[in-house]
């Protein structure tokens, strides 16, 4: 009866520990509807916010290269001079990007694995898209992170047009970023901009039901065992490696 119990904690405990680390199911962890309630044109606060973020919230800002400026009912974003179309590192040094922070609470892992402006419907039944900007081709979007100074790209997508000078992206982390230390993180734009705009515009749908944010962040956080808890499942561990053994 006591090597039944010592195996079934043994394995309980292995089974947490295993699960430590790995990626957990995912929803939207912060999220900005770009209403006039919570946006200029410099900056977003998050209308959508994990209980378990912390610090300030989570505010969306524009990068140095990008000026203040609303285009085709934007009320988030701006205008750039400069061609940073060659790529990543070019968006990154001329500052033509969009930031925010994102600080897990005490005791929590944060995981982030997409980022995405949604396709949304008008009562009329067209496609929408809440991204605006101006030309063609669309822009190229990457993410960065503080984590390596901005200098790898996480992941990449083009955004898809959907109306004049409207579209959406869903730009998907090569390898989900799975931390308990807060996270910088730079969306990145390269086109040649030449006195062009970008932005968000909220989502005036006319049921509130269905109304989306502008640009999502999602991914998940979980809580992270005390030490003392994380101690309690390594011996756990050690009881079904000394079980095994004994087998």
């Amino acid at each position: 009866m006591k090597s039944s119990k010592l195996r079934l904690l043994a394995l309980a405990a292995a089974a947490a520990v295993s699960s430590l680390g790995t990626a957990q199911a995912t929803g939207v962890i912060v999220g900005w509807d770009a209403k006039a309630a919570n946006t200029t044109l410099s900056a977003a606060t998050s209308s959508t916010l994990d209980p378990n973020l912390t610090g300030p919230t989570a505010t969306l800002a524009l990068g140095s290269g990008l000026n203040a400026n609303s285009y085709n009912g934007s009320t988030f974003g701006g205008y750039g001079t400069v061609d940073t179309s060659s790529g990543m590192a070019s968006a990154d040094s001329a500052g033509t990007y969009w930031s925010f922070t994102l600080t897990p609470a005490s005791g929590y892992q944060m995981q982030v694995d997409s980022v995405v402006v949604p396709q949304t419907t008008e009562n009329v039944g067209n496609l929408h898209g809440l991204f605006i900007w101006q030309g063609s081709p669309a822009c190229t979007v990457n993410l960065a992170s503080s984590l390596d100074s901005y200098g790898s790209s996480l992941g990449s997508a083009s955004v898809t047009q959907s109306g004049a000078d409207a579209g959406y992206f869903t730009l998907n982390l090569t390898t989900p970023i799975i931390t308990s230390s807060p996270v910088t993180f730079r969306i990145e734009f390269s086109e040649n901009f030449g006195w062009k705009s970008i932005g968000l515009q909220s989502d005036n749908y006319w049921d509130p039901a269905q109304a989306r944010n502008a640009l999502e962040v999602n991914g998940a956080l979980t809580a992270v065992p005390e030490p003392a808890t994380f101690a309690m499942l390594l011996g756990g561990f050690g009881a079904l490696t000394l079980f095994r053994r004994r087998r």
